[in-house]
């Protein structure tokens, strides 16, 4: 996994449960932060979503030294076996302290590279209404995408065989 100078990359367990909600209320306190408000990021979301990527899906935390969570990257495939092989409602969460320092982007480079050859993550973002300076727009634009357009991200070996929907 990929070592930062004080952030180390693993993945997602059932226990990272307090130190992920902690993250993702302070990442939603941010306007645009996340698409859940505060008060919609509950113990038992987080619980929810982080089962749901263990046992069905892909997840990794960053961990600074003191083991605190800084970033998150979740996605999982619905409970509807013909979408199994779908992962989707990815969510990327890096505390705002740390925005900007492309540990969002090694997120998502570590999860790409374990997907086998048949899974997807889909994930749209239109970013019209989003300020241009904003962190997801500067995420977006490290990905060599527009700010309006929407994207959709999946493993680097599946790009070849899908649907051409946004030129890279």
């Amino acid at each position: 996994m990929p070592t930062f100078s004080h952030h180390n990359i693993r993945l997602s367990q059932i226990e990272d449960t307090p130190k992920v909600l902690s993250l993702c209320r302070g990442v939603a306190e941010k306007p645009g932060g996340l698409a859940r408000l505060p008060f919609e990021i509950t113990s038992h979301y987080v619980e929810n979503f982080l089962k749901a990527t263990v046992s069905r899906g892909l997840g990794f935390v960053a961990v600074d030294n003191n083991d605190d969570v800084v970033a998150e990257i979740h996605a999982y495939s619905p409970e509807i076996f013909c979408f199994s092989h779908v992962l989707t409602d990815l969510t990327i969460a890096v505390h705002p302290r740390f925005q900007g320092d492309g540990i969002g982007l090694a997120l998502l480079s570590s999860s790409s590279r374990l997907l086998p050859r048949s899974a997807r993550i889909l994930a749209e973002w239109s970013l019209s209404r989003v300020n241009p300076m904003s962190a997801r727009s500067r995420f977006m634009r490290a990905l060599g995408l527009s700010a309006k357009a929407k994207c959709v991200v999946a493993s680097l070996m599946q790009m070849a065989a899908w649907k051409v929907i946004y030129r890279w």
